[in-house]
């Protein structure tokens, strides 16, 4: 298994829901990719080589109020990686991410990341502030089942006792 660690820092636009995994899943999967998809020549400022950004984070009001069948539900964001927030179209959800330390996975085929074993890089340990894990795809002609990804998991250094 080959992880790495880098130092990144996200610029983000695009769209967001909240996701429910028991009940419209691919709809609401469906939904925000294929707005992002028809909005992405509205969108200015896109770094080369565009490549999209799925940001997985605990979705809160969910967390707080779980339902009667304790779903698993988070807020997913979907977009590109911009170089400034010129020429954003208002319907955008614009996400800065202050920069973090990374370990980084090439998943061959999605839901295989070996995230424990990403959690434990030497050195490191997970980062609260992030809140969130990231998914990068190479096009959209790599979203269908079981296309590769790049996995992040934000990170921090481990403070010394």
């Amino acid at each position: 298994m080959d992880i790495s660690v880098i130092r990144k820092r996200f610029l983000l636009a695009g769209y967001e829901v909240a996701m429910d995994f028991n009940k419209g899943f691919k709809a609401e999967m469906q939904w925000v990719r294929g707005e992002l998809e028809r909005s992405i020549d509205r969108i200015g400022g896109k770094t080369e080589p565009m490549r999209l950004v799925g940001f997985w984070q605990p979705y809160r009001a969910f967390l707080e109020t779980p339902d009667e069948t304790g779903a698993a539900k988070a807020k997913y964001f979907f977009g590109i990686e911009i170089s400034g927030l010129e020429s954003i179209p208002s319907d955008c959800v614009v996400r800065v991410i202050a920069e973090s330390a990374y370990a980084v996975y090439r998943e061959a085929s999605r839901g295989s990341a070996p995230k424990a074993e990403m959690y434990a890089q030497p050195g490191y340990v997970y980062n609260p502030e992030i809140a969130g894990d990231f998914e990068i795809f190479d096009g959209f002609d790599s979203l269908g089942e079981g296309d590769p990804c790049d996995v992040l998991v934000p990170l921090r250094f481990l403070e010394a006792k």
